[in-house]
């Protein structure tokens, strides 16, 4: 028999994604890696390759690598989408530079609208190629010059000793 103390499993947990190890020490909520935060912000999103066909949707929650929408029209998974949040909710003034994204996952609600759950691409910077180092040159000092300083080690007459 363990020692360790048993952790209870109460009834909420057994819901929301929540997996429990067998040995009731751990706990792992989902596949999240990141926490989400709830936002509420108006965006359009077009293909890239029909750039004059933006719709419009409103990001209900992201956090660094992805973020999850809200949309009247659906995306298949696999897609590849751009989106530009914006400013206002009349969506004429841009907030920040379009992002590329991919459709991870699509959801349809009762009330006739999308959730899509979008993953970041981000672009890979390239490496720079092979770059030459600089050789800086040292000042010329001769070690026998003839300025030299002197540092004196007297008594202090304030410290009386």
């Amino acid at each position: 028999m363990s020692r360790r103390p048993e952790y209870p499993k109460l009834e909420r947990d057994k819901d929301g994604g929540m997996v429990m190890s067998s040995d009731n020490r751990s706990m792992q909520r989902g596949r999240r890696g990141l926490a989400r935060t709830e936002v509420c912000r108006p965006s359009l999103v077009w293909s890239p390759d029909a750039p004059d066909e933006k719709r419009e949707g409103v990001v209900l929650d992201l956090n660094p690598r992805g973020l999850r929408m809200r949309m009247v029209d659906e995306y298949p998974t696999g897609t590849l989408l751009t989106v530009q949040l914006m400013r206002d909710e009349e969506f004429q003034v841009p907030l920040s530079q379009p992002l590329t994204v991919l459709v991870v996952h699509t959801q349809g609600s009762s009330d006739g609208f999308y959730d899509h759950g979008m993953m970041l691409q981000i672009p890979k910077i390239k490496r720079a190629g092979f770059v030459r180092p600089i050789r800086v040159s040292r000042p010329n000092v001769r070690l026998g010059s003839a300025q030299r300083m002197f540092t004196a080690a007297g008594r202090n007459p304030r410290r009386g000793r």
